[in-house]
């Protein structure tokens, strides 16, 4: 069996969407001949770790765990020694960016554009010549690091450098191409001939959707394979211990995940509802809108706006994962807040793959050009919408089958469906590193 070298920064424990693809590939890889030696971080603080147990463990434990020495780690262990895990809700960029303090503001700026270059995980570098001898005991045939964050890139790259061996980059979200925030000039021209660099050491370059891997081929000039995130059908067979109270009898939209200012907030989806209940379409009594995850904050800033909706609206925050997978499947609607805007056609949030396998429809604030729109065209698995009339439109054709039968079915394709499966994903990446293995490199497959 050959040997791969994975870099992850986020790996288990910790309960990250980051952390998923990492561990699938570990735990899968070995089924199509691959035998993972991990390289992660040791969480310093509780802040990404799962409040109760997790739902597998049968991902393979890393070959090395490094001290975590990012800015963000290091801040975090200092304030839950000092004030206790509730102060880490401060520390969060969306309740930074949210807040008035105008010092608090200009200090992120800083340490966003200039500090955190080209991540706030670069101390890690520290570590790479720790991380290639443990490559180099266990005599790995091939490197692969998935980001964000980039460093894990210069560390891989560094690693396979020094071993002489194919590394694979894998992009879950773009690096000087993201969409949510560009660096600041002049470290947006030199981010972007960083990444150049680096990413010419690479045998091949794979990330998850159709639109980044477009504008990966424009910066790189070099084929980019496609291996989209998915779902795993095991993790459903875990019960959850404490599950949300839910009612059974309410039209519930349920939205699990991460919010962020502007690009994943719900203010359509409060437009659209707040129009509905005051047209008497749906009455208040009979909704109930749940977030479960993170940077809930986003949420309550926002429905501040429509205080008529406060009673239907409930906040779960951070939750075992079991108990994430229980509430999308008691959903009436899952819903995967987005943005209309083109320059985030590319996203593609881990947890929609879960909203397919859950068999329940899903509303999806995006542009209809986006690989998001692409994923629920393919599979029937629900709509895009790009403004609160088409929020609205889709609401009241699911309201329809609702009140008729207490549910609302969703016409997908199991097939289409069954494609996204980590197992059958995790397949496709081996046969990249079969080929990078072999000697057939920079191949788009």
């Amino acid at each position: 069996m050959r040997r791969v070298g994975l870099v992850a920064y986020w790996y288990p424990p910790r309960q990250a969407a980051g952390a998923l693809r990492a561990a699938a590939l570990a735990r899968y890889l070995p089924a199509f001949g691959w035998e993972p030696v991990v390289v992660t971080v040791r969480p310093r603080s509780s802040l990404h770790l799962p409040p109760g147990p997790a739902v597998r463990d049968d991902v393979p434990p890393p070959a090395l765990a490094t001290t975590d020495r990012a800015w963000h780690a290091l801040a975090a262990a200092a304030v839950e020694a000092w004030r206790g895990r509730h102060a880490l809700e401060a520390l969060k960029t969306e309740n930074v960016l949210a807040s008035r303090r105008p010092h608090a503001r200009a200090a992120h700026w800083v340490y966003r554009h200039w500090l955190s270059f080209p991540d706030d995980t670069w101390p890690w570098l520290v570590d790479r010549r720790s991380i290639a001898r443990v490559f180099a005991e266990h005599d790995v045939d091939v490197i692969v690091s998935t980001s964000p964050p980039p460093t894990a890139h210069l560390v891989a790259a560094a690693a396979a450098r020094r071993l002489r061996v194919p590394w694979v980059a894998d992009y879950r979200d773009p690096w000087s191409q993201r969409s949510a925030w560009r660096r600041a000039w002049p470290l947006a021209g030199v981010e972007a001939r960083l990444e150049r660099h680096t990413l010419s050491q690479a045998a091949h370059v794979v990330t998850v959707s159709a639109p980044i891997a477009d504008n990966l081929r424009r910066l790189l000039g070099r084929p980019v394979s496609v291996v989209p995130n998915g779902f795993d059908p095991v993790d459903r067979e875990t019960a959850a211990a404490d599950p949300l109270p839910i009612a059974a009898d309410r039209f519930t939209l349920v939205h699990t995940g991460t919010l962020t200012n502007g690009s994943r907030d719900p203010a359509l989806l409060f437009a659209a509802l707040s129009a509905l209940v005051a047209r008497g379409d749906l009455a208040l009594a009979a909704l109930e809108v749940w977030f479960v995850g993170r940077h809930l904050e986003v949420a309550r800033r926002t429905a501040a706006r429509w205080p008529a909706l406060a009673p239907a609206i409930h906040y779960a925050g951070a939750v075992p994962r079991a108990t994430a997978l229980d509430a999308q499947r008691r959903a009436t609607v899952l819903v995967a807040l987005g943005s209309p805007d083109a320059a985030y056609d590319g996203d593609m949030p881990t947890k929609v793959f879960e909203y397919l396998e859950a068999r329940r429809p899903i509303l999806a604030i995006a542009s209809h050009r986006s690989a998001l729109a692409a994923l629920l065209a393919g599979t029937g698995g629900g709509r895009t919408a790009t403004t609160a009339a088409e929020v609205e439109a889709a609401l009241v054709d699911w309201l329809v089958p609702w009140r008729r039968d207490g549910r609302v079915t969703v016409p997908s394709d199991p097939q289409a469906i069954a494609r996204y499966e980590r197992r059958r994903l995790t397949g496709e990446f081996a046969q990249i590193l079969d080929r990078v293995a072999d000697g057939l490199l920079d191949e788009a497959v």
